[in-house]
């Protein structure tokens, strides 16, 4: 039994033996495995060391991405404030704060008389008889010397037959011209019916006319019973020039513009015009026609500092004051006839403030310039 456990305590220390002995082996090879490693990185670190140089080397691919990333940035900023600022109002002292722009270009249209296509020379401007009409612009003040065509009498010493009719429009607004049946009685001071008036040799309308200023009464226009007395006693075939000449009521009042359907419709404001041409042309080709283009004029809305606001702003009908008269200048190209730009030249946007009463009427100041508007085409080809 002795023997034994003698030979169970041999074996213990046998076992424990081992055991150190494979502690110290693994002890060893984890150093060993330690230096391998150490010696292995810093081999790899000499030669990190070895392939970067020099160490201050410019790094193309980082610069490259730091550039996208502000170009992005940027492109946001930008698409930002356009979101921001989009629709924002700014004022007239904003716009023009580096100063007033300039109109260097107008839509003046000047055509001499043509008869099958060979200029007719005109008469001195002293001998021309003319006949005018239109709304306020040529009415206010008629009688007086403080009238547009007064004034041009006086320049040029021609006779001017006066059937401008204040507070009138250009676009009838039924296709018919009595008082009956809801039809808008002022139809008849149009163009168009102004010039059937003056052809109407055999009095088929003119009945019309006394008809609509009886039936008007007090709210017929002023001198609308003188005008139709000119019209009684007017001859086509003894006048040398017609003149037209229509403020901005259509644009105000929203009238319809023209018509793609039919270009001389009489009820849009176009139309009118052209229909009115048409029949001076069937009547006596060798009237000069001359169409002088709506004035400037501001809308009729204020804004908050009480000043009116531009009329290529605000809409009524169709479309901005500005397009009614390139309108009217294309009806007048088309037609070979003068057109006068009364929109872009001496009285404009910037301008308009030193010519008109109110957003609409001219003034002394303003009468004149219009007045030699109309001479200046009157006598355009006088030198040739």
């Amino acid at each position: 039994m002795k023997k034994f456990e003698n030979e169970n305590y041999i074996s213990e220390d046998i076992t424990e033996y081992a055991d150190s002995l494979m502690d110290e082996s693994e002890k060893t090879n984890d150093i060993k495995d330690l230096e391998f490693i150490e010696n292995d990185l810093k081999s790899a670190e000499d030669h990190s060391v070895y392939e970067d140089e020099p160490t201050n080397k410019i790094n193309y691919r980082t610069i490259g991405h730091i550039a996208l990333i502000a170009v992005f940035v940027i492109l946001v900023g930008v698409i930002a404030y356009k979101i921001a600022n989009f629709g924002k109002l700014i004022t007239q002292e904003e716009i023009f704060a580096d100063g007033e722009g300039e109109y260097s270009d107008n839509f003046d249209n000047m055509i001499p008389i043509l008869v099958d296509n060979q200029i007719v020379k005109q008469k001195p401007a002293n001998e021309l008889k003319i006949l005018a009409f239109g709304n306020n612009p040529f009415a206010d003040g008629k009688g007086t010397k403080d009238n547009v065509l007064s004034m041009v009498e006086e320049m040029t010493g021609a006779t001017i037959y006066n059937c401008a009719l204040p507070d009138t429009f250009s676009a009838c607004q039924t296709k018919y011209i009595a008082v009956h049946n809801g039809d808008n009685p002022y139809n008849i001071f149009t163009p168009y019916w102004m010039t059937m008036l003056a052809n109407d040799t055999a009095n088929t309308y003119r009945g019309f006319y006394k008809e609509v200023i009886e039936e008007l009464g007090d709210k017929s226009p002023e001198g609308a019973d003188k005008v139709f007395e000119i019209l009684e006693s007017i001859d086509l075939s003894q006048i040398d020039v017609i003149v037209y000449c229509y403020d901005a009521t259509d644009y105000l009042m929203g009238h319809k513009m023209y018509s793609d359907d039919d270009t001389a419709d009489f009820t849009t404001y176009n139309g009118n015009f052209e229909s009115a041409i048409k029949i001076v042309k069937a009547v006596n080709p060798n009237i000069r026609i001359i169409v002088m283009g709506p004035p400037y004029a501001f809308s009729d809305k204020k804004d908050k500092n009480g000043n009116y606001i531009s009329s290529d702003i605000t809409r009524y009908g169709q479309d901005v004051l500005s397009t009614y008269a390139v309108k009217l200048y294309q009806t007048c190209v088309t037609e070979c006839v003068t057109f006068v730009d009364n929109m872009y030249v001496d009285i404009n946007e910037d301008t308009a403030k030193d010519y008109l009463i109110d957003n609409l009427h001219l003034n002394s100041k303003g009468k004149k310039v219009l007045a030699d508007r109309f001479v200046y085409a009157l006598t355009y080809f006088d030198n040739e």
